[in-house]
């Protein structure tokens, strides 16, 4: 019955009980005007404005809900019982080219009418709006390499890895490096769509894969993310830091700042705010700090020149989420060495990378460039490198837990790569990270316009 259904169906009640209301005081107006009407003739016309009532309810929810069609397709015939003895009967139908009829019986009494009213279709084109999430890349391998993957020499993958290579033996394990499971999951290496996982990947002198191997379900995507234009802000000129503290509470564009000797940078982020730092160059060595106070964010906007080493550190016991460090020089390559510590993130837009001699980063690596190394007891903890232009190379008892993306890879000499699950959600935490977005297919939505009456 239509007065037990959901939705259409409670609007079509009360968009009848509405035309009732009208029809009372159209049958009053009939009564007193002309005395003559039989009431055979005042049950026809009840009838009629019955039937024409519920027809029009229908077809203006239709109008405004064409994704309901369906739905009333599916029901038959829907009644409805009204205050004064009357009912109404619908049935929504469709044919071949998709026009919609609304056959709607009224009745009164023993009298009956009914009427038909279509529905034309009209196919409208509808570009959705690109949900950006949908275009964050997946980490879900602990290294995911264009081309070849090279592990020798005892290094140790704790997770899966995966390349879109089908060439024989462009996944090398040589001389006791293996691929192992964590918590009885992952330890699996995945080849390119079509290639024989047999001979793409080759095992030599005791090297071991815990998992299986197999192909990809499909060929993945790693663009890199949209690399901003730097902010125009107010000049504030050189900032220096030599055996003394400096404190930045303001955005700001600076020529060059440089913290060096044991001194100290203090950069005030309060909750809810993002403190932008624009410099042409960027200068910390020799035991300097810079130091993050409050729960905001800082996004560092460096043009030439980024210079950190000797045991320097950047946000070392704050959140490496509070911090986005955007590099837009090519010449140089960006040095992370020397026992220093970076907690946030790097996106250098052309810039190799070296992390080396107990450098740490806990945060994330993205970069354009060719070249990313880790070498000699350096590390990357919970984060993404992210270089699906580069070789990365780690050696030397390197580590890294988080998630690998490059050209090529290559590891040696008791180096590890530990996945980490969480990594999966990271494009969600560093601040102003965005990708590009395709204009989405456009889809055909079925809409209709008012067609015509017809007993």
């Amino acid at each position: 019955m239509l007065g037990n259904q959901r939705g259409s169906i409670l609007v079509t009640v009360i968009v009848i009980m509405v035309c009732l209301l009208l029809l009372g005081t159209a049958m009053a107006s009939m009564s007193i005007h002309d005395q003559r009407q039989t009431v055979r003739q005042q049950k026809n016309a009840e009838a009629m404005y019955i039937a024409r009532g519920g027809a029009e309810a229908v077809a203006a929810y239709l109008l405004q809900n064409p994704e309901a069609v369906p739905e009333l397709l599916s029901k038959g015939q829907d009644e409805v019982i009204l205050p004064n003895g009357g009912k109404c009967i619908v049935e929504v139908t469709e044919d071949e080219d998709g026009t919609i009829y609304i056959a709607s019986t009224g009745y009164s009494g023993e009298h009956s009418e009914r009427l038909t009213f279509t529905l034309e279709p009209e196919p409208v084109l509808v570009y959705p709006t690109p949900d950006p999430k949908l275009y964050f890349p997946t980490l879900d391998m602990a290294i995911f390499a264009e081309g070849r993957i090279e592990l020798g020499n005892s290094a140790t993958v704790i997770g899966d890895i995966g390349t879109h290579s089908v060439k024989n033996q462009d996944v090398y394990l040589s001389n006791a490096a293996r691929v192992l499971k964590k918590h009885g999951n992952y330890g699996n290496v995945k080849v390119g769509v079509g290639g024989n996982p047999n001979k793409v990947v080759h095992l030599k002198n005791a090297a071991w894969i815990e998992g299986t191997i197999s192909n990809l379900e499909e060929e993945r995507r790693y663009p890199l993310p949209i690399f901003p234009e730097f902010p125009e802000l107010p000049n504030r000129g050189n900032l220096t830091a030599s055996t003394s503290t400096a404190t930045i509470s303001e955005s700001g564009w600076y020529n060059k700042i440089t913290v060096t000797n044991s001194g100290k940078l203090i950069i005030n982020a309060p909750s809810g705010e993002t403190i932008r730092i624009r410099a042409k160059s960027l200068e910390l060595n020799n035991s300097s700090e810079v130091i993050i106070n409050g729960d905001g964010k800082v996004v560092f906007y460096i043009e030439e020149t980024f210079e950190f080493s000797n045991s320097s550190t950047l946000n070392k016991s704050g959140s490496p989420d509070k911090v986005m460090l955007y590099y837009a020089g090519a010449s140089n390559k960006l040095k992370l060495r020397n026992s220093t510590i970076f907690n946030g993130s790097i996106y250098a837009k052309t810039a190799d990378i070296d992390l080396a001699n107990g450098g740490q980063i806990w945060g994330n690596i993205i970069t354009g460039g060719v070249d990313v190394k880790l070498s000699n007891a350096s590390k990357a903890v919970v984060q993404a490198i992210y270089a699906p232009n580069a070789l990365v190379t780690v050696h030397n008892a390197a580590y890294v837990k988080g998630a690998i993306v490059c050209k090529q890879y290559e590891s040696k000499n008791s180096c590890v790569v530990e996945y980490a699950p969480e990594i999966t959600g990271i494009w969600d935490l560093i601040p102003d990270i965005e990708f590009e977005t395709e204009d989405p297919e456009p889809i055909v939505v079925m809409k209709y316009i008012k067609g015509s009456w017809s007993k």
